[in-house]
């Protein structure tokens, strides 16, 4: 059920792939039905800012009718979208589901990307240089949105503290629950 689903998402750590066999139907994951958990799925999708990753390829054969679907779904993290290629091997390798393969471009001795700890922010310090520093005078400058955006984001690492994320220490196991 979707509190289900929520709650496992709950619970992963950001950021996350989350790969299933949900027997979920939509034509948003290229499938050619809609059924009541592919609207659960798109609802968890919308309400918690996820991506999809499947490409539109059957990730099951019906082998008595010779019919293909997509009940096998991948979602991840907005920050991880673009990272991964996602494409279904084209053997079924001896199952009725085609192996779901994600290719990454990401090295392992990469930095992760910063994340800001909006929830650690100095805000009285963020308003305060933003007072002092944001004036008028910028619009004058030359290229008043360039000077906007580097002043802003010079206050905001001053005072904004961010996360690193190394992916070496990152779980190299899938995560499961009980």
């Amino acid at each position: 059920n979707f509190s289900d689903l929520e709650h496992l998402i709950q619970q992963l750590p950001a950021p996350f792939v989350l790969v299933g066999d949900l027997n979920a139907h939509s034509p948003l994951w290229g499938d050619v039905r809609q059924d009541s958990r592919g609207q659960m799925v798109e609802k968890l999708l919308n309400d918690y800012s996820l991506c999809l990753l499947n490409t539109g390829e059957p990730t099951y054969r019906h082998h008595s009718h010779n019919s293909f679907s997509v009940p096998d779904v991948s979602i991840c993290d907005p920050s991880l979208t673009l990272e991964f290629d996602w494409l279904t091997h084209k053997d079924l390798c001896g199952s009725d589901h085609f192996p779901i393969i994600l290719k990454t471009s990401l090295r392992a001795d990469e930095p992760a990307a910063e994340h800001w700890k909006f929830d650690r922010a100095d805000w009285m310090s963020f308003r305060t240089l933003c007072m002092s520093r944001l004036s008028d005078e910028l619009a004058l400058s030359e290229d008043p949105v360039a000077r906007f955006t580097d002043t802003l984001i010079e206050i905001a690492n001053q005072t904004i503290p961010k996360s690193h994320i190394s992916k070496n220490k990152l779980p190299r196991v899938p995560w499961f629950n009980d």
